[in-house]
């Protein structure tokens, strides 16, 4: 029973989506992303690139997708809105979308992790763990409402947030510019506003705390979007 293998069938529109999203990316690499997308979805154990591209039979030109996959981190703005455009073409969505923003952290090993620091342990588990070692990601969530599971969340896009005492350890030729977890949120959100706008819906914003202050809520006014949150 264990043995036996599933055969899995991607749903009819699956060429049409994964050519809109490929879209955003340069002719002559942009079939790689499917492949991507696949390795991603079954991949087991650790989710590293390794693991994906495994999942996903590739094993000849595996060096040529992780070049691939760093052009696609350079064009995240962009696939960013090729994925919400197609996102309100399929779903049957409200007049009025409610999106979260909210930093989730991913747990590293290694002392040469690019970006990694210590952070707090949103989830301490029984070991009580209150810190962690990795990445902060600021990330951007539709929150909607399924038939059987009530609501759920769709990440969007996620932005790393880097501690300024760990930029001394990026190398410089990463030219990488710091900015805090409000100003990537308002990058997001400035990302995603006039998508949803020019597709005539309203956009609602829901934040904890941490994330309730003047930078972001005056950005929010500026793009007319609502704000639901705690101070």
């Amino acid at each position: 029973m264990h043995d036996a293998q599933i055969a899995w069938k991607p749903p009819e529109e699956w060429a049409e989506w994964a050519a809109w999203l490929s879209a955003a990316l340069h002719g002559r690499h942009r079939w790689r992303l499917p492949v991507v997308l696949v390795g991603m979805l079954f991949a087991h154990g650790r989710r590293t690139v390794s693991s994906w591209l495994r999942a996903a039979g590739v094993s000849d030109d595996y060096q040529d997708y992780y070049y691939f996959i760093a052009k696609v981190g350079q064009e995240a703005k962009r696939i960013f809105s090729h994925l919400v455009t197609l996102l309100l073409k399929t779903l049957p969505l409200p007049e009025r979308l409610v999106v979260v923003i909210d930093d989730t952290p991913t747990k590293r090993y290694g002392p040469r992790v690019e970006g990694a620091s210590i952070h707090r342990n949103p989830t301490p588990g029984p070991a009580d763990e209150r810190f962690l070692y990795g990445r902060i990601w600021v990330t951007i969530a539709l929150v909607i409402r399924h038939a059987l599971w009530g609501a759920i969340a769709l990440p969007l896009c996620a932005l790393l947030y880097v501690r300024k005492e760990a930029m001394a350890r990026l190398p410089e030729w990463r030219n990488w510019q710091f900015a805090t977890k409000l100003q990537l949120a308002a990058q997001l959100l400035g990302w995603l506003a006039p998508i949803i706008h020019a597709a005539g819906k309203k956009l609602w914003l829901v934040v904890d705390g941490g994330y309730a202050s003047r930078e972001l809520l005056d950005e929010a006014r500026k793009l007319d979007v609502t704000v639901v949150g705690t101070t």
